[in-house]
């Protein structure tokens, strides 16, 4: 009996033993690493590595980004917009590749092979025109796909929603205008839906408008 309690007591102070290295093994508590800049006691197979920076000559007012390979070079780029400016910068250097600038950027573009080329293009609105950016090999080139069938109220009283799917996208905008000076007094909204393809605005559907909205009680639409 005294051999069987002590072999129990033996097996289960294994067990613990076991337990405790395989914890410290996967979770590399005890290991500490080293990377750029300093070191740290997280797993020892996690490498952290510096991508590099780069100092911009202007301000900049960056409302939105997305990362794909928008030239057909196997390497991603990072696209942002900057006021009504679409800035394009190349792999992890950061090199300003293209800049792209329009009228009035309404709201955030969407990145969509609409044409089925293989090639992702941007889809954009401009005011109330609905274009696309696409890579022809050497330069990216702005394609008119038609208007919005709204008027322009101007930003920050405007903006859009964009979802693609297949080869084709759909696109809804919101114009807003206000009455008095104050934008709290009160304002008319409109708003359209419009389906595009690669080449033209192929439906346009006027889903309804909202007339001398107080501006506290919320917005007459607020897009996602």
């Amino acid at each position: 009996m005294k051999k069987f309690i002590f072999f129990f007591f033996l097996l289960i102070l294994t067990i613990s033993v076991t337990a405790s290295t395989l914890t410290s093994e996967q979770t590399g508590i005890n290991a500490a690493s080293t990377y750029e800049g300093g070191s740290s006691n997280f797993n020892a197979d996690v490498v952290i590595e510096t991508a590099g920076s780069r100092a911009l000559s202007t301000r900049k007012n960056f409302s939105s980004f997305h990362v794909a390979d928008v030239d057909n070079d196997s390497v991603n780029e990072l696209l942002i917009i900057d006021g009504n400016v679409i800035e394009i910068y190349s792999d992890k250097t950061l090199e300003i590749e293209e800049t792209l600038s329009y009228t009035a950027l309404v709201g955030d573009f969407q990145l969509h092979d609409i044409d089925n080329d293989g090639v992702v293009e941007i889809i954009l609105v401009d005011a109330t025109i609905a274009k696309k950016v696409d890579y022809n090999g050497t330069s990216y080139a702005t394609t008119t796909l038609g208007g919005m069938g709204i008027a322009y109220e101007g930003n920050p009283n405007a903006q859009t929603a964009i979802k693609c799917k297949d080869q084709k996208c759909g696109i809804v905008e919101v114009q807003c205008s206000y009455t008095g000076v104050a934008v709290s007094i009160k304002k008319t909204c409109n708003m359209v839906f419009a389906i595009v393809n690669s080449t033209t605005v192929s439906n346009i559907y006027v889903i309804g408008n909202d007339t001398n909205k107080a501006d506290n009680v919320g917005k007459c639409y607020q897009l996602p």
